[in-house]
C-alpha cells in the first residue's frame, strides 16, 4: 500500500476528515504482460480478485482487442501468443487496487516477479506536504545554470487558464520521452484547484509532487526493490539524488559540480544514498553466485558444525528446511530460472 515517510499518517479523528501531511510516496501507474498466465489466472491468481466483477469489453489497447476492466483496473488479452496478458493501472488504478486491500505492493510485485511477468513501465510517486520545496525554487535553479544533473535538458510546461490567464499548473520534466526513467516534479496543489468540480477545501495547502516515470528494465529493477522491501519513499528520493543535485553557486570556483548542495533538497533527501538502477543489484544475484558465496564464506562454518557433533547432518537439514519456508518469490523465481538454464543446456 503507500508507503508514509518521515512524518506519521494523518488520522480521521471525526467526521470532517483530516487533510494529509508529511511527505506520502505511492504506486502511481502499472504496466505489466504476463507471457504463462491467463486472463482469469492474473485475476485470481496474481491480483486475488473475482474475474466476475470485471466487465468484458470488446475494445482493448496497446494492440490488445480485448479487456476485462473493473474502473480504472484494465486486463489487456486476445492478441498475438507473444503479446501475452497485459495488466494496465492508471494512477486512480492504483488507489482503487490499494482501497480494495487485497495484496501490498510488496507482496504483489513479489508475485509478478515469481511469475516471470514483464514491467513495461511503472510510476512511483512522492507528495510533500511539508514544503521542503516549491516548483518556484526547482524552475529558479534550473534557469540560473545551479543544477547538476545527469539529463542533458528540462523542459518547463505551464498551464493557462484561458478565461482570466491565470496560472492552473507548472510542471517541470527531466529526461526525454524516449527515456527509461522521466522525472515530473509539480506543483500537485494549485493542479487539483484548476479542475472543474474540485472542492478548494479538500485540497492540501501544500502538495508538491515528483513522479518517477520508469520504463522496460528500469521499471523492473523498482519492482525487484519493492518487492525486496525498500520504501517506495527511498527509492524515489534515492533515484533524486543519483540524477540531480540542486546547488550553491560559488564566486570562487567555476566548477558547479564542486558546489554545495541547497539546503531545502539536502533537507529533502537526507538520509538516503544515491540510487542508479543499474542492472547489477541484488536482483540479478544467479544460483551460481549465490554457491561461490556459500564456498567462501559457509562452507567452513558448516565444516566446523559437522566436525563438532561427529558427522550429525539433522541439525543441518533443519537449517535447510528452515530455510525452504522462508523462500521469497524472487528465489522462488531465480530457482526456476536456474533449473531452465540448466534444461536447455544438458
Amino acid at each position: 500500500m503507500s508507503t508514509r515517510t518521515l512524518a506519521p499518517p494523518s488520522s480521521n479523528t471525526g467526521a470532517e476528515r483530516t487533510k494529509p501531511t508529511g511527505l506520502i510516496a505511492c504506486c502511481d501507474w502499472l504496466g505489466v504482460t504476463f507471457q504463462n498466465l491467463t486472463e482469469r489466472q492474473v485475476i485470481e491468481e496474481v491480483l486475488l480478485l473475482n474475474p466476475d466483477d470485471f466487465t468484458e469489453m470488446d475494445i482493448g489497447m496497446y494492440g490488445y482487442p480485448l479487456s476485462l476492466r473493473l474502473g480504472n483496473i484494465s486486463i489487456l488479452y486476445g492478441g498475438r501468443k507473444e503479446m501475452g496478458v497485459h495488466l494496465s493501472m492508471t494512477g486512480k488504478g492504483c488507489r482503487e487496487y490499494e482501497n480494495i486491500g487485497k495484496v501490498p505492493w510488496k507482496a504483489l510485485f513479489g508475485v509478478m516477479l515469481a511469475v516471470e511477468a514483464q514491467f513495461s513501465r511503472l510510476d512511483i510517486a512522492l507528495d510533500d506536504h511539508m514544503g521542503c520545496w516549491s516548483i518556484n525554487q526547482v524552475i529558479a535553479k534550473v534557469k540560473r545554470n545551479e543544477l547538476v544533473s545527469r539529463f542533458r535538458s528540462a523542459k518547463r510546461i505551464e498551464q493557462v487558464k484561458i478565461g482570466d490567464g491565470s496560472t492552473s499548473g507548472e510542471t517541470v520534466y527531466f529526461g526525454a520521452s524516449t527515456s527509461l526513467i522521466i522525472i515530473r516534479m509539480y506543483n500537485k496543489a494549485l493542479e487539483q484547484l484548476g479542475r472543474e468540480g474540485v472542492n478548494p477545501d479538500t485540497v492540501p495547502e501544500i502538495w508538491n509532487r515528483t513522479e518517477i516515470q520508469s520504463r522496460k528494465e528500469r521499471a523492473q529493477t523498482i519492482a525487484g526493490l519493492i518487492a525486496n522491501d525498500i520504501e517506495i519513499g527511498t527509492i524515489i528520493k534515492g533515484i533524486l539524488k543519483y540524477y540531480l543535485r540542486f546547488v550553491v553557486k560559488q564566486k570562487t570556483d567555476s566548477n558547479k559540480r564542486r558546489w554545495p548542495v541547497v539546503k531545502w533538497w539536502e533537507h529533502f533527501l537526507r538520509n538516503v544514498e544515491p540510487l542508479a538502477l543499474k542492472q547489477n543489484n541484488e536482483m540479478e544475484a544467479s544460483v551460481e553466485k549465490r554457491l561461490t558465496w556459500m564456498r567462501k564464506q559457509v562452507a567452513p562454518t558448516l565444516a566446523v558444525v559437522i566436525r563438532a557433533m561427529d558427522g550429525e547432518m539433522s541439525a543441518i537439514y533443519d537449517l535447510i528446511q528452515d530455510g525452504m519456508s522462508r523462500l521469497k518469490p524472487r528465489d522462488q523465481a531465480m530457482i526456476r530460472q536456474y533449473q531452465k538454464t540448466t534444461t536447455l543446456s544438458g
